[in-house]
């Protein structure tokens, strides 16, 4: 049965009830009670779950118009929701459906789950799952498929003599099922994790003395070894997770040399528009990073006032209107934040450097010619066997190959001297 110790009992309850006439096609009771809680939600100021509530009214509607199917005919099928905390916690919560009727709700907590592939993690809670005395359905709903899906669904019919379609829906009836089975398990892991990032964002609005909201901080970092191939990266985070979508490589152009305060003022010019300003910019780096990238802004004519240096060793935080720094190495849950930000900045931007300079590593000083094709390249090594050899030959054994002429084999000497 519904496993409710984990989740507020109200809130609980409020999707198991939704879940149940959504099966049952109680269209009306269903909307009317979503659109109170929206209104709840709204006079209360909870804008961000209020626009939840809102989508899932539109995203319902848009079902039962394009779907005129009775519940009975959905039969029989499990519908796996996913969800995972930044530290590492991950929550399956699992909508039984059997007859077209909601028989149970049940949540499965996993640990330390951080750097595996959906897939693969997917895979394993299933065949876990269903090894025990657990039949599986006809169908499994699930956002993604499992990794060796085709292996998964032969040993399901081997052990339990049911065929299984593992499917991923993307409208439909089944699609909304996902979503509540989505939504349900994000709710319950945010409960249970005890601090939500808007307790979090509050609480470093107040330490930084911002007025507004934060709900999305943009980080810089910038990377470069002896000034060769340097790189500048931008992460963005948005509403208690990093959204890639928004992260930016950006290859340094205009600055020679090690000047990682330059750079990091061509970095911030180059990704901030007015457009896109985030509530917090997070630059790696004191007060002269800070005030190279502040000049950026102005220079570029864009007014954010929410920008801050970050330093390691110790962690600390500065501000360009403020003398002393904020130290971070409280433990709080606002200065974690900004850590975990900073730190994922660095890694994206040694990723790029290290991919850099891999790429310069493995290239051939043949590369640089002019006039020296692809196909060319490729000959003059197969001829040769390697660029040492192609250097000691001479000028007429070079022209010699099909495609080359004594100009060409002048030419490649001479670059290659």
């Amino acid at each position: 049965g519904p496993c409710g110790n984990h989740i507020a009992k109200d809130s609980y309850m409020d999707s198991v009830h939704d879940v149940i006439a959504f099966l049952k096609g109680e269209r009306k009771e269903l909307l009317t009670r979503l659109n109170e809680r929206m209104l709840a939600l709204s006079e209360s100021l909870e804008f961000e779950e209020a626009a939840k509530i809102r989508d899932r009214i539109s995203a319902i509607t848009g079902t039962w118009d394009t779907q005129k199917v009775v519940s009975n005919e959905l039969g029989d099928m499990d519908v796996i929701g996913y969800a995972q905390s930044d530290e590492g916690t991950g929550l399956f919560n699992i909508f039984f459906v059997r007859g077209g009727s909601l028989i149970g709700v049940k949540d499965f907590y996993l640990k330390g789950v951080s750097g595996l592939r959906y897939g693969e993690l997917l895979y394993t809670f299933m065949e876990q799952f269903y090894s025990k005395d657990i039949m599986p359905p006809t169908q499994i709903i699930t956002i993604k498929r499992p990794d060796n899906i085709t292996l998964l669904t032969k040993w399901m019919k081997k052990r339990h003599g049911v065929t299984v379609k593992i499917i991923t829906p993307k409208a439909g009836r089944e699609f909304e099922l996902l979503n509540m089975a989505q939504e349900n398990a994000q709710k319950t892991l945010s409960q249970k994790s005890g601090t939500s990032y808007i307790d979090v964002c509050t609480e470093l609005a107040q330490r930084l003395g911002i007025t507004q909201p934060i709900e999305e901080i943009g980080a810089f970092d910038i990377s470069n070894i002896s000034g060769s191939e340097s790189v500048g990266s931008f992460v963005f985070w948005q509403r208690g997770r990093f959204e890639k979508s928004g992260y930016r490589h950006i290859r340094i152009k205009t600055v020679v040399g090690i000047n990682d305060f330059a750079m990091m003022k061509e970095a911030v010019i180059r990704v901030i528009k007015n457009d896109n300003i985030p509530d917090l910019i997070l630059i790696d780096g004191g007060l002269g990073q800070l005030g190279y990238a502040i000049e950026g802004l102005k220079e570029s004519g864009i007014d954010a006032p929410n920008i801050v240096g970050i330093a390691k060793k110790p962690n600390r935080i500065f501000q360009s209107e403020r003398e002393t720094p904020i130290f971070l190495d409280d433990g709080s849950p606002s200065s974690l934040l900004l850590i975990k930000i900073r730190d994922e900045a660095h890694r994206f931007a040694i990723t790029y450097h290290r991919k850099l300079r891999d790429n310069r590593i493995l290239k051939s000083p043949l590369d640089d010619i002019k006039g020296i094709s692809k196909k060319r390249r490729l000959a003059l090594l197969k001829h040769f066997g390697s660029i040492k050899k192609i250097k000691a030959a001479d000028v007429s054994e070079i022209a010699s190959i099909k495609g080359f002429n004594t100009k060409l084999a002048k030419i490649i000497l001479e670059a290659l001297s």
